[in-house]
């Protein structure tokens, strides 16, 4: 049986409650932007979920739980890239992570990939049915019911923490005076972690990035410091003036952006497409295809220039950084560009797709910030 439809027309627990009590199999396929999500069931029973989310991928999810290092995330991702063996048999044969540590993961990872949906109420969903995942299957051990409640908290919880904080990428907060955990939060040492990073000059997005946490975590825990007076906001970086509304029809921006495409102005293209990002939500389909087609072009003619051996290194000072207006993912970036570590590898460290770590790396570069040396 086939559906399909949005969160908005069909409640994601009644969706899940429909596919647990009439035993369905196969796969639920979510669309949530340029995201795509599947949620696998075996006769009703969730087993399996997948993302394209660079940053519910299995290697940044044991960063997360400090079960991997950096480094032995590298080396085991250029072994599957070579092999085409699955990542978490690749760790557990190096002794770098056990099996129980793999099925716990798994299985977290997974609900994870849930819960995220319950935030996302634009998504839209299709139901395949007997589709399978295409890879080991360890089944989550929870109810459907167990799931929906827990999805249905995150979500209450996300709105009433928007309340207090509710700008996660333009949000930046400070210690106060002789800041330190409150009593409840001190056997949580993700909390220890979120604090020491809270410095007055990053929002909680960067600090969600380098903490390779979820953005609900990070605010979860940045609520409550603030509501404990451990750290205020210091403060929320305003909006364009011109960001408020469009000004341009969307129709007439996408003419537009495929004349740039077929005259050759990438650059200009690029920019329409980034002014659609910025302006408009809820994108039709077909602007999703021009969005790509760009990017594509405008990629390929970069590598060309690039090759994956190259190292990018810092162009300037990290002082001189402050005069430059970074968003959260730049930052990041430029966290792990050590002098050392090629194209090929940052983009193992950096959870964002091919697609967008090339747009990211090339705004660098043309700000000056990034060069390239040639690789070993």
């Amino acid at each position: 049986m086939e559906i399909r439809g949005t969160l908005k027309t069909m409640s994601l627990p009644d969706l899940l409650r429909w596919l647990s009590e009439s035993q369905q199999t196969g796969a639920l396929v979510f669309q949530v932007g340029p995201v795509r999500k599947k949620l696998f069931f075996q006769n009703g029973a969730l087993v399996a979920a997948s993302s394209s989310d660079p940053r519910e991928f299995l290697g940044q999810f044991l960063l997360r739980k400090g079960w991997i290092s950096e480094a032995q995330l590298i080396k085991a991702v250029e072994e599957q890239i070579q092999a085409g063996r699955v990542l978490g048999r690749l760790l557990i044969e190096k002794g770098w992570l056990t099996e129980e540590q793999l099925k716990s993961a798994l299985r977290e990872k997974a609900c994870d990939t849930v819960y995220s949906l319950f935030l996302s109420p634009d998504a839209t969903f299709e139901f395949h049915a007997g589709e399978t995942p295409p890879y080991e299957i360890v089944p989550l051990g929870l109810p459907i019911e167990a799931i929906i409640m827990e999805g249905i908290y995150r979500k209450d919880e996300w709105e009433r923490i928007r309340q207090v904080l509710p700008a996660l990428e333009r949000t930046i907060l400070q210690k106060s005076p002789n800041a330190v955990l409150p009593p409840e939060l001190r056997s949580d040492p993700r909390a220890e972690r979120v604090l020491r990073l809270i410095n007055g000059r990053r929002s909680l997005r960067e600090v969600a990035l380098l903490l390779c946490e979820t953005d609900f975590e990070v605010v979860r825990i940045a609520a409550q410091l603030c509501e404990k007076q451990v750290v205020t906001v210091a403060s929320e970086v305003p909006t364009e003036p011109d960001m408020e509304r469009p000004q341009i029809p969307l129709g007439m921006l996408v003419e537009a952006c495929q004349a740039k495409v077929r005259s050759g102005h990438l650059e200009e293209a690029l920019r329409v497409v980034e002014y659609i990002e910025t302006h408009y939500t809820d994108l039709p389909p077909e602007v999703h295809v021009l969005q790509s087609l760009v990017y594509g072009k405008v990629i390929q003619q970069f590598r060309d220039q690039v090759p994956p051996t190259a190292v990018p290194v810092l162009r300037i000072s990290l002082d001189d950084l402050i005069r430059y207006r970074l968003d959260p993912m730049q930052g990041f970036m430029i966290t792990r560009i050590n002098g050392f570590y090629d194209l090929k590898t940052l983009q193992n460290l950096v959870p964002v797709s091919e697609e967008r770590f090339y747009i990211l790396l090339k705004k660098l570069v043309d700000m000056g910030i990034v060069g390239f040396q040639s690789g070993k």
